[in-house]
This record gives structure tokens, sequence and C-alpha cells, in this order.
């Protein structure tokens, strides 16, 4: 239940303090998303609409215009704009699709005002951003949409997804920061964003930086991957931001090199000639040197597979060996197939026969 107040504080709240205790809240902040929800399979019947907010202090807050509101809201909040937004609303932040890690959400309701005004010192892209170890280390389970920068080393052909009786286009993209590496994939119309970039671009021989905002986090064969939220997802081309800038300085500092054509990934492997502008686009290092260093990221490392450790449908390990230093390496089903001609499964299957 929303607690009830008196007057109007004339004063701004920030997002962070927000919560029921009130209703005659008073927020300034920017517009940094705004889309459409649908019920599935009825793409013209809006049954509501989400809204992203920032204030002055960087701190989000989802909004939501439920649809008996829908006439009134509609068209009054435009991205990248700033507004005085008063009475209003506040719930509980619940469900599998949080925008922001606010504890709460705005409602707006048939009292609530939203005034235009002016706000150079609110940021106006929002970044919250995780690199693909963090990605990784949920196993697929989040409830909050996450936006990541990635260097696009791969992309797929376009393919028709089957799910539910129903069939939706589909396209991957292979994503890179100094952390490792992730696959994104993009249906129905983000797979026109992603074709006409390629198409205006031609034969790309470097590779760009896409960000990705607000993105589901996803479990799909044993791997953790993203995935666009229909008409909520962003993906940004080389934009000129800081953050952009600090994420291409640090692919240098690294040693991975963009100036290399884009690789074709399809049915989960990554096809690009061994040649030397793929040998620069990670650092190669020895198994002995691979043991000692403290670094994060990907290496390429020249080593020859000497036997099955364990394993499951989805997963195996390996011990690897360059003759002078042995290891032992995780491979996922992907990777495992494109290396050893076979499926996790069928090796862990023909392990335990003999």
């Amino acid at each position: 239940m929303v607690l009830m107040a008196g007057a109007l504080n004339p004063l701004c709240s920030i997002c962070i303090g927000i919560d029921p205790k009130k209703d005659t809240w008073r927020v300034k902040v920017r517009v940094l998303r705004v889309w459409d929800m649908f019920p599935v399979g009825e793409p013209s019947k809006p049954y509501a609409i989400h809204v992203v907010l920032i204030d002055v202090e960087g701190v989000k807050i989802e909004g939501i215009i439920k649809k008996g509101m829908l006439k009134k809201f509609r068209g009054e909040l435009v991205e990248g704009s700033v507004y005085m937004i008063t009475y209003f609303n506040v719930i509980l932040s619940s469900g599998a699709f949080r925008a922001t890690e606010h504890g709460f959400k705005i409602v707006f309701n048939s009292r609530t005002k939203v005034v235009p005004d002016s706000g150079e010192t609110i940021p106006t892209i929002g970044l919250s951003l995780k690199h693909c170890a963090e990605i990784r280390m949920t196993l697929g389970e989040s409830d909050f949409l996450i936006d990541m920068i990635g260097l696009v080393t791969g992309v797929s052909t376009e393919k028709n997804y089957a799910k539910d009786g129903q069939t939706t286009r589909k396209i991957e993209l292979e994503l890179t920061d100094d952390k490792g590496k992730i696959r994104c994939a993009l249906f129905g119309n983000y797979v026109d964003i992603i074709k006409e970039f390629l198409d205006s671009n031609g034969s790309l021989d470097w590779l760009p930086v896409a960000v990705i905002q607000y993105a589901k986090i996803k479990l799909f064969r044993g791997n953790v991957v993203l995935q666009n939220v229909m008409n909520a997802t962003k993906v940004l081309w080389n934009p000129e931001i800081p953050e952009v800038a600090s994420f291409c300085a640090g692919l240098s500092l690294h040693g991975i090199d963009p100036c290399m054509p884009l690789g074709d990934i399809d049915d989960g492997i990554r096809h690009i000639h061994m040649d030397d502008k793929f040998l620069k686009l990670f650092p190669r290092k020895t198994l002995h040197e691979l043991h000692s260093t403290e670094e994060e990221g990907m290496f390429i490392v020249l080593a020859k597979i000497t036997g099955l450790v364990e394993g499951e449908k989805w997963w195996i390990k390996v011990e690897v060996s360059d003759l002078n230093e042995s290891a032992i390496f995780v491979l996922f089903d992907f990777e495992g197939q494109h290396l050893l001609q076979s499926s996790c499964k069928e090796l862990v299957v023909s392990a335990k026969v003999y």
C-alpha cells in the first residue's frame, strides 16, 4: 500500500532515496530509455510503457506507465530529454527483467505531472557496465538487464529461429573484451540494426566496438550468453563516449589488435583464418607464462591436447601440453566441438565406455 503525505516538498529528491512511504516525490531526471511492452504474439496491443530514468547523481530507477495511463503519457517522455516529475506512486521492483538495480520503481498515475526541464549535469547514457567474466559468473541466472562494451570479433549469418510455434529472425555477435568473449543473440528487428551497420560499412577490415544496453543474461546449451529484450535493448556502434575510449585503451594494454577482418560465427563456431591478423588479436603465452601470470583475459597458447580428464554433456576438462609444461583446460560445447570435431556429450560417453 502506498502511504499518503502532506504538501509537496519544494526541493528535488534524488532517486536513491525514493520509497513507497509517500506519493508526493519530486525528481529531476533524464529519460534514458522508453519502450512498449506487448503480450506475447500481439505486437500491436501494448499493455504498458517502461522507462529508465537517471538523476544528477547517476542513480537510475525504472518507471512504468500502465494500460490505463497510456493515452495520458504517450509521447510525453522523450529519450534524452530532462523532466521534472512529481506526484507518483512507488512500488517494489521485482521480476526477471529489471532494467536497474534500484529496489523500487515509479508508477505514473492520474496525478503525475511531467514538465520539461534542463539538466546539463545529468548523465546522458548512464552505463552500468559488466565485463565478460562478471557475466559468466552469473551462470545465466540474473534478474537484471546489463550493459556491456565489446569488440565485435564475429557475426553469424541471419537464421530463422522457431520457438513455441512462432518463427523469428536471429543473428549472433561474438563480443570480446579484456576478460574474455561472449555471444549475444539478437532477434526480430534487431537483425536489421546489425545488417544495416554491416552493409553501410562494406567489407570491414577492422573490428567495430558495440555498446549493448539492457541485455538479458541467459543460459543456452550450457553456455552463458546475452540476448536482447524486445524493444528495450539498445545497440550503439563506436559511440564517442569516455567509456568506449577507456575500453579501447584497455584492449591496447592487453595486446588485443582490432585491425583484423570480422570473423563468421555459425553453429557455435568462429570461422577465421589463422593468419597474422588473428594472432595479433590476443597476446601469446606459453603454459609456463600462463601459470605464472596474474592477468585476467584471453591468450593464445600453442599446445597439444593429450587427454580427457572429466566432463559432462556440455563441458569437458582436457589435459594439454606444450612439451615444457602441462595444464588443464575447460572447453564448453561450442569450442569443444570445433577443436575435437565431436560434442562434449559424445566425448564423455565414449570415455565412459572405455
